[in-house]
């Protein structure tokens, strides 16, 4: 029989009648020296029977501390039904992974589980009469047993219309005489997979454990007896071995020469790639594993053909990289390279990149939302992920993450150390993906875009920064119900610019010092930007929908041009609670303030500030400054030729049409308006002197051409400050 391909030579023995050395295996009691006597008492003959049941009594309670009771599991006796399902069991319980299960005469169990990392039942029987099925679906279903498997009735296997599922029975005996399928007279054992999978593949197998460290592999017997029948069809008989690449420079994956076995590695094999080797996937798993689990050495690459063809490899447990992890679609935009964990555990579902490791992904551009290089998962609702610690590359650029969370910690990204790098530039996180880096130096994360499109909040944020520093988070989209599209902790130095966020629980959470956050854009949140402990500046923002727009805890910020619009009619534009902020050229009304109970130790809670952009009209004579100072009537300016506080930028000139500087010049003149006191009560704006002047071209001295006296008003909010427009025209006769 020839199985081409699927993974080591076959490592079954098979046999169409009984043998001597297939039935010495069949006891399954232990003799022990003991008898039942007429008063329901054990006698024990002898010492050495006293010591042996003192033996067997210490191994049962060992072995029920780890496993509690195995229990015999028989099908219903009314037709059976789902394995999964309680009810087709007598005391509506399904088997554990210890219980002997019997399917019972005149009953079909159809088995719908998958069970890669542990056994679905300790040993099997069919009896006469009765049936266990395979469910035939695109769904991956192992059944792993732990002991023997004796049919007695009939096991039915057929994925002949089903290409992308896959059957497997897996046996995980202990000892090696218990890995058996054992087909009895007039019982059938009959299975049929899929012709002509490409690789030489199959997608009905039967396949033994893996190898144990220190402990040869263990085989397996597939038995027929006299009158037995098995039927079996494209069906592949493996053992989940472990593969290493050849040493020689590696090659191509489904090439049996890339590898020192000479077999190309199958969907229950482990896979080394040896230091110097690169090995490029050329085949195409989107629904089978190409493999169990990868383990990359240093200086090992794994990386995929570069074509105008789909290449997915999945994966059934965690890849190990201490090498480089490489999928460049940049020069194939049509083609496809899909890195897929389909691990059924969290801790088997990761990539877990090592020292000196790189994980390098570079996607075409010009694809729009399509990626052509995908990171992804089949089973969303586990936690897959890529840790990535210490002394490692991370360069992922015009990708697709799929309910991957990357997280990444203890990176330069300064260029100090050759060695480490870390930008996400361009990128898609879909559903549950998310990035979170730690510790992190200089990190870029720029034009991602994160959507999660799920009716359920995320109970984690989008991105997650903590005690990094100098982080550049910019013109990134985030979309849907994140805890937060952005949270920093702990964070120094950091900037987030031109980001878009919508609809998420918190916008911007920020805790850290020195913190810019300029012209982002945020609707629909239910906070907008939140300040935790944070010192910093918010400039050009605009926040729609939200209550409260802005949100201070324990923290001090300037903010400069923000918006606040779409408001609910109750709702707050500014909440502080130990707060401090200056307000420059905002549309926050001091009716939709909210204040705490601690109030700052000196400042007002609240100082605002406004542009005072100057038009003099008429005739202007050269020279002509406007000056601003503090009006007599609201104490006058500082004497002594001290600064007035209450003015930046005065004196100013004036352009060739008669205006004073304008915002963006950073040479604007600014007035102090409106507190909020630390009483709680509003502190009305100072009156000021604008005095036009020119000056006297010997002397030097100004000469006063018009005053005016000024009061800030509300009204001179600048949507935007640097339109062409006066906040106050003067006229020179």
């Amino acid at each position: 029989m020839t199985r081409r391909g699927y993974s080591n030579p076959m490592n079954f023995n098979l046999c169409s009648r009984a043998s001597k050395g297939v039935d010495s295996f069949g006891g399954h009691g232990v003799t022990a020296a003991a008898t039942w006597n007429s008063r329901r008492l054990w006698r024990l003959n002898s010492i050495k029977d006293k010591a042996r049941f003192l033996l067997l009594t210490f191994l049962f309670c060992a072995g029920f501390a780890t496993t509690g009771w195995a229990k015999e599991i028989m099908s219903n006796g009314r037709g059976g039904g789902l394995w999964s399902s309680p009810g087709a069991w007598r005391g509506n319980a399904a088997p554990g992974p210890a219980d002997t299960v019997i399917v019972k005469t005149n009953d079909t169990i159809v088995f719908d589980g998958n069970y890669p990392e542990r056994t679905a039942c300790g040993r099997l029987q069919i009896d006469a009469g009765g049936r266990l099925n395979f469910k035939e679906e695109t769904a991956p279903h192992i059944l792993s047993v732990a002991g023997r498997v004796e049919v007695r009735g009939q096991i039915h296997i057929n994925l002949t219309r089903f290409p992308q599922g896959m059957a497997e029975i897996r046996l995980l005996a202990d000892k090696e005489a218990e890995r058996i399928v054992h087909v009895a007279s007039n019982a059938v054992f009959d299975a049929a997979g899929t012709p002509g999978l490409p690789d030489g593949r199959y997608n009905v197998i039967i396949s033994t454990g893996p190898r144990r460290p220190g402990k040869p592999q263990l085989k397996a017997l597939f038995k027929a007896d006299p009158g037995g029948i098995a039927y079996l069809a494209d069906v592949g008989f493996a053992h989940m071995g472990e593969y290493h690449s050849n040493g020689v420079g590696g090659g191509n994956w489904s090439d049996p020469e890339t590898w020192r076995e000479k077999i190309a590695p199958a969907g229950a094999d482990l896979v080394v790639i040896a230091s110097d080797d690169t090995v490029v996937f050329d085949g195409h798993s989107p629904e089978q594993p190409s493999c169990r689990k990868i383990l990359i050495d240093p200086r090992g690459i794994l990386t995929f053909k570069t074509d105008e063809q789909p290449h997915v490899l999945s994966v059934a447990g965690a890849i190990e990289s201490y090498g480089t992890i490489r999928m460049d679609g940049s020069k194939a935009p049509l083609g496809v390279m899909e890195l897929r964990l389909i691990a059924e555990t969290d801790e088997a579902c990761a990539i877990r990149m090592l020292p000196n490791s790189a994980l390098l992904l570079n996607g075409a551009e010009g694809v729009g939302r399509r990626k052509n290089v995908v990171l992804s998962t089949l089973t969303p609702h586990k936690e897959a992920s890529i840790v990535v610690q210490d002394e490692a590359m991370v360069d992922i650029q015009r990708a697709e993450l799929r309910d991957i969370v990357l997280q990444v910690s203890n990176l330069d990204n300064t260029g100090f150390k050759a060695n480490e790098r870390l930008n996400i530039v361009g990128n898609r996180f879909t559903g549950q993906a998310r990035l979170a880096l730690s510790n992190c130096d200089t990190p870029a994360v720029r034009e991602n875009v994160f959507t999660h499109e799920g009716a359920r909040p995320l109970g984690a944020p989008a991105l997650a920064v903590d005690a990094c520093k100098l982080v550049q988070i910019r013109n990134n989209v985030f979309v849907g119900l994140y805890a937060a599209a952005i949270q920093a902790q702990q964070d120094v130095d950091s900037s987030a610019i031109g980001n878009v966020v919508s609809n998420a629980a918190r916008g911007i959470c920020w805790s850290g010092q020195n913190a810019m956050l300029r012209g982002n854009t945020i609707a629909g949140c239910r906070a907008g930007i939140v300040l935790e402990g944070a010192t910093g500046v918010v400039e050009s923002a605009t926040v729609r929908g939200s209550d409260p727009a802005l949100d201070l805890q324990r923290s001090r910020a300037q903010f400069t041009d923000v918006r606040v619009e779409e408001m609910p009619a109750t709702g707050t534009a500014l909440a502080l609670a130990d707060s401090e902020a200056v307000l420059l050229n905002c549309n926050i009304e001091f009716a939709r303030i909210k204040v705490g109970a601690k109030a700052p130790a000196k400042a007002p809670w609240v100082q605002t500030m406004n542009y005072l952009v100057v038009q003099v009209k008429g005739k202007r004579p050269p020279h002509t400054t406007v000056n601003v100072r503090t009006a007599l009537a609201s104490g006058g300016p500082p004497r002594g030729g001290a600064a007035d506080l209450n003015v930046r930028n005065s004196p100013a000139r004036l352009n060739a049409e008669g205006f004073s500087p304008l915002p963006r010049s950073l040479r604007a003149l600014i007035v102090r308006s409106w507190a909020l006191g630390r009483d709680g009560k509003k502190i009305d704006a100072p009156f000021y002197d604008l005095v036009i002047a020119r000056l006297d071209e010997k002397s030097g001295a100004p000469k006063t051409l018009k005053s005016m006296v000024i009061e800030p008003k509300d009204t001179w909010y600048r949507p935007d400050p640097n339109q062409l427009t006066a906040t106050v025209e003067a006229v020179l006769p």
